[in-house]
Parts: structure tokens; sequence; C-alpha cells
């Protein structure tokens, strides 16, 4: 299923669900978000050009195997690669820590620069900046350890995230917080 949260919403509804066909991967919206249309809280397309409102499986933009936008809310590969050892129990904390490292964001420092920081690398570029907004914004960490980050994230329902992928966040979370208490001192 894919979830989205409409405008001014504070909950998600199901948007629709994607089904596996020869190996693609299609969408398909579902009757009861598209009967939303017009209403009060209407439905609203989740990315306009590729998956415009309207029924059936939608066709697949040329070349691809998924919709791209759905590709690109996805994991990337570092963070599949991290979630598939943590469930089979190989490699752990450490791919974990090369996630946090290596991985890339969509965040840009500079118009130069191919791809994003990775998130420990975003937060050295905000201390060599920012130091005066970093420091204070860390201060108020201190109270988090792996405990309180894990009764958070176990708040998520059920339903929104499966247990493997809470264990995922919670060891990511507390990994990143122990790297950025590194970078403090």
């Amino acid at each position: 299923f894919v979830w989205i949260y409409l405008p001014n919403a504070t909950e998600p509804v199901v948007a629709g669900r994607l089904e596996v066909d020869n190996g693609d991967i299609r969408f398909n919206y579902g009757k009861r978000y598209l009967e939303r249309i017009g209403g009060n809280n209407p439905a609203i397309s989740i990315h306009e050009p590729e998956l415009p409102l309207q029924t059936g499986i939608l066709p697949l933009s040329e070349g691809l195997t998924i919709p791209g936008c759905i590709r690109d809310a996805a994991p990337d590969a570092w963070g599949r690669r991290v979630m598939i050892n943590r469930l089979l129990g190989r490699k752990g904390v450490n791919a974990v820590g090369k996630y946090v490292e290596k991985g890339r964001g969509a965040i840009f420092w500079r118009e130069d620069v191919r791809h994003g920081p990775g998130p420990l690398e975003l937060a050295r570029l905000a201390i060599e900046s920012y130091p005066e907004y970093f420091y204070p914004a860390l201060a108020k960490l201190d109270g988090l350890n792996k405990n309180s980050i894990a009764e958070l994230v176990n708040r998520v329902n059920d339903e929104w995230m499966s247990h493997s992928a809470k264990k995922f966040a919670i060891t990511l979370m507390h990994h990143t917080l122990e790297q950025l208490r590194e970078l403090n001192r």
C-alpha cells in the first residue's frame, strides 16, 4: 500500500497500492481514494505528471520498472542493504555506520556538487558554518538514549512501519546520535 498525507491532514490515508506485473511494479489508485475527488479533503495526485488521478493500473514512464516518484521515496541502495543485513543478522551496526557516513541526502550545501552530503557530512558543515545554531540544538538531545529513541519509534502504528523497519530506525537514530555527540566534543 502507498499512504499519503493530504494537505492539512494529521493522519495519512491509503492512496493506492503497488502491484508486481512481469517484474515491473505498477501503481493503482484505490477506489475510496478516488472517491475523495471534490470532497472536503480531496484526493491529490502523488505526482501529477507520472501518477495522474485516474482509475486503473497506471502505465510506467519509458525505461522505468517502478514509478520514479515511488522509487525516489524508497530507501536508497545503502538503506536497502542495511535493512537486509540487519534482518539477516549480518554486518549490523557497522553497516548502519557506513550508511550514516556514506549515504547521500537530498539537501545540497553548495551548487557545485553533484550529490547532497551524507547526514554526518551535513552535520560537519553545519558545525563549521553555523556553530551558534548547531551546539544549542545538539544540547537539546542530551536526554536521549537508545531506550528513549525506541519509545518514540515504537509509538508508530504497526500498520505503518514493520517491526524490522522500527528496529532499523532505532539503530540508525541511536548510531547517528552517538556520532553527533562525537562531533560535539
